[in-house]
């Protein structure tokens, strides 16, 4: 006679289940950078979310190319003709603790066009770290700072020759090295280690009660006899 075949324990395969999710969410690609400045790629088509300070007269938001600049992120970029002072384009970040990363895309003439970029980040002092003079036509820039408390990022621009413009787009900053799963992923993973407790808590429940019941008796063997008219059994005993 065959042998009947033993069902999967429905805990191990809940379990299984568990482990496959959360490896997919692993797995599951793109991962995303968390960009923390707003409104860098200017496709609110105005300088929302940034403050501006200096003349404005020559400054704005374009589609499409200006001068030697194009879009590098979008349709949209900001520009900043010749100005009769420093125009400057600043966010506040707010608190920011650890190594981050900003990058942008940056168009100039050698004439002059982009006095300098900058970080304050819990100092007094704002750290320069680009570009007295922004080498000819669009180039794209990154650099690396750590972040010490409440952190601004500013742009300052002083162009004086009549039709040239300098121009800026796709300013990014985020977590260096700090890649984040997709939404998506988050789910999966999620799921994966709700099933796991799941599983889990099953798994003590049956342990708990096969600890506390009693075992099953075994087939009863008896035996008698009549003596006087009186009957006699055996002591029972399972086997």
């Amino acid at each position: 006679m065959s042998r009947p075949q033993r069902p999967f324990p429905p805990g191990r395969a809940a379990r299984g289940l568990a482990l496959a999710l959360m490896a997919a969410g692993l797995m599951t690609a793109p991962h995303a950078q968390a960009q923390i400045l707003k409104n860098g790629s200017f496709e609110t088509g105005d300088f929302s979310d940034w403050t501006v300070l200096g003349p404005t007269d020559n400054a704005g938001v374009a589609v499409g190319a200006v001068d030697l600049g194009s879009p590098t992120d979008g349709t949209h970029l900001a520009y900043f003709g010749a100005m009769s002072d420093t125009t400057t384009l600043q966010q506040d970040l707010g608190d920011l603790f650890g190594d981050f990363s900003l990058s942008f895309d940056l168009s100039g003439h050698t004439s002059g066009g982009f006095v300098g970029g900058a970080v304050d980040s819990g100092i007094d002092e704002f750290s320069t770290i680009c570009c007295v003079v922004t080498p000819e036509g669009q180039n794209h820039y990154q650099f690396f700072f750590t972040g010490e408390g409440d952190t601004v990022v500013r742009f300052n621009f002083m162009t004086s020759q009549d039709g040239e413009f300098a121009t800026l787009d796709n300013v990014v900053v985020e977590r260096a090295g700090g890649a984040v799963p997709e939404p998506a992923a988050w789910a999966l993973m999620l799921i994966g280690f709700g099933l796991a407790g799941a599983g889990l808590r099953r798994a003590r429940r049956l342990s708990e009660a096969g600890q506390g019941r009693a075992p099953e008796p075994g087939p009863v063997q008896a035996s008698g006899s009549l003596t006087g008219g009186s009957a006699t059994r055996a002591p029972l005993r399972s086997t």
